[in-house]
């Protein structure tokens, strides 16, 4: 009895949903962000990836700072929009709104604008 109380508790949406929360927790309520170590290629090559600062993007939004997320990278916006979308289907699940947010084509279009911001950026035109 005990065993299929914790199987239920411990299912992967569930331990997914609990990640990002602790996720979101961090984010808003830490002071300032720990000093994140730059990806391999700003570091080794001194060409930043087109991810470059989204950490540091998706925490100033968290915080507030819209215009120093920007800066920092627009995808950072584009990242909170999908971890909202993703809490919303795992959350939701028995719902009509989380059957329309699951749609593999509003995940496919997600996919292509995240794609599409970081080759602007990686170009230079964001």
């Amino acid at each position: 009895m005990l065993l299929r109380r914790f199987r239920h508790i411990f299912t992967t949406r569930n331990c997914e949903l609990s990640v990002i929360i602790a996720v979101f927790a961090y984010f808003s309520f830490s002071p300032r962000l720990v000093d994140v170590p730059l990806c391999p290629s700003a570091y080794f090559a001194a060409i930043p990836c087109p991810t470059c600062g989204t950490t540091r993007s998706v925490w100033h939004i968290f915080h507030g700072h819209f215009r120093q997320a920007w800066a920092f990278n627009p995808l950072g916006f584009l990242v909170v929009v999908i971890m909202i979308r993703r809490v919303a289907v795992l959350s939701l699940n028995d719902y009509s709104i989380s059957r329309f947010l699951n749609n593999d084509h509003i995940g496919i279009c997600l996919f292509t604008m995240f794609l599409l911001v970081g080759v602007l950026r990686g170009v230079g035109l964001l």
